[in-house]
């Protein structure tokens, strides 16, 4: 097929609003749109190159297949062995641990099964593992897996009918990305069922609702008609529209926009249209054929491929969120990083003349076993926790098990927790989830203090219920008549909703808040608990301790160092249920106030013996349950429940 310069520049278009994206520039908020134009190009290139080969008599698998090893495996590898001195030295053993499961996943091309098992795209842990990006390289190695052999199976068929069967195949794969992203089953007992189908992870990084978008790709190139010598007026609007659906989807799309879904039509239609209309002799041919975007378009591949180590190990190497001047430094290092990686690794490496057959076959084995057994080893070894003997280090999986014991054997409703033993002072049941547990544990454990004022009980009441128990109030699992009925919540003086809020939660909340006031109850709700960012509270000591090898801190230091790491999207979750609170008049009770001092930019992170007070990313130890029990009662936090 003729070479197109116009499709290199748009590489350039689909490549730099990614960078953008992930280095954190609010105005690309829908940079990631620029992974699925790739598809679509992606698509639409390699179908096109089967097709000229096969009505030349010269396809075959194994050729394909070389072409593809020789395109993707060797930037790949040298990026990935670039990563791993890096995460030796700097990654906590829980990141270098999954670190590795990403070699051996990325070395199978299935990196992104894994990613889809771990976190969403846009979590914030998933901007500290440097090969996350990679998942889109699996999600086209998969495609064009398959993709040949389809052809030659049903390639002798009349080409409409082809054509049908293909886009029979997209609109289903559409279809599962519309549905597996974007509607929740509330059917009685299906919940439960279809529970793996509602995963935002499962929808963005598999191939299921990702295949039709290179089948865009594939469509358009069974009836390309975009090498007219002329343009007419129908093209050049045809093609500038396609240009702005894009540039739209990078500036109006962000992390809400369901994704993918049908609002990915607009970036990739936008691209089956330029690559049809827009030819050389159209005004966006001609701008995207521009030597500035063809040369970006044509290290794309690489700069793709070093942006996201670059800004992953930033970030993990930073006590705080890098400047945004770092960022913009690290996006054009991956520029400046992609132009030797395409000259001297890509383009060698493409030349069948230079590098034989055999060589790429048995490079990428003998690489590809390497990586492999480099991500076993520290699998296996739990990220080689041992490297650090000089930095202070907390064994997370124990104090998580401490922990967790005591609020199994305190949370239970059996024997003496069952009723509300006294009947002249506060009793107080909190409901809610393992948030629940922490508040619960924290005045359990410190019960001596509050032993005049309250007492102290606990159910066990799943947040996802508020919206959906007066659907099927006789048998839904979880209906709140489980709560409603039992004798502490008749017993109970007041009811404290205390859960990990979101605004999903915050909305759906009035149902069940309209339940609890016609019951005629006294009703506070606890805000969302200061959440860390980082990989949690032991990961930030940790970290702390490898960048300045140190082995202990002093509490002031590590508290500054912790409010800083306060998750951001608290805060307005916090503000829209004071609203709601305020509307029923519930009292508010924001947890923020013992944990975190605002005026003094402080978050309690240790206790008085320096031992950590959280065991992950919010959740207490035994120490942070007794430690903040005592701060709920010098601070008078429950004074409000005492009317």
């Amino acid at each position: 097929m003729n070479y197109r310069k116009e499709i290199d520049g748009l590489r350039a278009v689909a490549v730099l609003p990614v960078i953008l994206f992930h280095a954190g520039f609010g105005w690309f908020s829908g940079g990631f749109v620029g992974v699925d134009v790739f598809f679509v190009i992606s698509g639409y290139l390699i179908t096109s190159i089967i097709l000229a080969e096969r009505e030349a008599g010269s396809f075959s698998l194994i050729g394909f297949y070389e072409r593809r090893a020789r395109r993707i495996l060797p930037a790949l590898f040298v990026v990935m062995l670039a990563c791993m001195p890096f995460a030796w030295l700097w990654m906590l053993s829980d990141q270098l641990r999954d670190f590795s499961q990403s070699l051996v996943a990325m070395s199978v091309f299935a990196s992104n099964f894994l990613f889809s098992m771990e976190s969403g795209y846009n979590d914030t842990a998933a901007e500290l593992k440097p090969l996350l990006h990679t998942w889109s390289l699996a999600v086209e190695e998969q495609y064009y897996l398959l993709f040949p052999l389809f052809l030659m199976v049903f390639g002798k068929l009349e080409k409409r009918i082809l054509f049908l069967i293909l886009s029979l195949v997209l609109l289903f794969s559409l279809s599962v990305a519309q549905v597996g992203g974007n509607f929740s089953f509330s059917a009685p007992h299906l919940d439960e069922v279809w529970d793996w189908w509602n995963i935002p992870s499962w929808g963005f990084f598999l191939i299921p609702t990702r295949m039709w978008e290179l089948l865009i790709g594939s469509l358009i190139s069974f009836f390309h008609f975009g090498n007219k010598s002329n343009a007419s007026n129908g093209s050049q609007w045809a093609s500038l529209v396609g240009l702005l659906l894009i540039i739209c989807s990078v500036f109006l799309f962000d992390k809400q926009t369901p994704f993918p879904s049908v609002y990915t039509l607009m970036p990739t239609l936008g691209t089956a249209m330029i690559i049809l209309f827009g030819t050389p002799s159209t005004l966006v041919g001609r701008v995207l054929a521009h030597r500035g975007l063809v040369g970006i378009g044509l290290i794309s591949y690489s700069a793709y491929l070093w942006h996201y180590p670059l800004f992953a190990f930033a970030r993990i190497r930073s006590l705080n969120t890098p400047d945004t001047w770092v960022f913009a430094a690290l996006a054009v290092a991956a520029i400046a990083l992609a132009y030797p990686t395409w000259r001297y690794v890509e383009r060698p490496f493409r030349d069948r003349t230079r590098i034989s057959r055999r060589t790429i076959v048995a490079s990428a084995a003998l690489l590809s076993a390497a990586m492999i057994g480099a991500g076993l080893a520290g699998h296996i070894n739990k990220g080689f926790a041992g490297r650090f003997d000089n930095v202070h280090r907390i064994d997370i999986e124990k104090k998580r098990q401490e922990t967790w014991s005591v609020f199994l054997e305190n949370s239970d409703l059996k024997d003496q927790l069952a009723i509300f033993p006294r009947h002249n002072i506060r009793r107080i049941l909190i409901i809610g989830d393992s948030q629940s547990k922490d508040l619960f544990n924290a005045l359990y454990l410190n019960k001596e203090l509050f032993e005049n004022q309250f007492e102290f009980r606990r159910l066990k009441f799943d947040v996802s219920c508020y919206e959906r128990h007066l659907q099927v109030p006789d048998r839904h699992p979880c209906n709140a008549k489980t709560i409603l009925d039992t004798r502490l919540f008749a017993d109970a003086d007041w009811i404290v909703v205390s859960t990990r809020w979101d605004l999903k939660a915050v909305n759906s909340f009035p149902p069940f808040a309209k339940l609890l006031t016609d019951r005629g109850k006294k009703v506070a709700v606890t805000t969302r608990p200061v959440e860390f960012v980082g990989g949690g509270s032991p990961a930030i000591i940790q970290k702390m301790s490898i960048i300045q090898s140190t082995k202990s801190f002093d509490q002031e230091t590590l508290g500054k160092i912790f409010y800083r790491y306060r998750s951001a999207d608290v805060e307005p979750v916090s503000a829209a249920l004071r609203d709601v609170a305020k509307r029923h008049g519930f009292v508010f009770l924001d947890k923020s106030l013992y944990s975190c001092g605002e005026s003094e930019k402080f978050c309690d992170a240790l206790d008085e013996n320096l031992r950590p007070l959280y065991f992950d990313y919010g959740h207490y130890t035994i120490e942070g349950a007794r430690f903040f029990g005592k701060k709920i009662h010098s601070m008078r936090w429950l004074e409000p429940l005492l009317s």
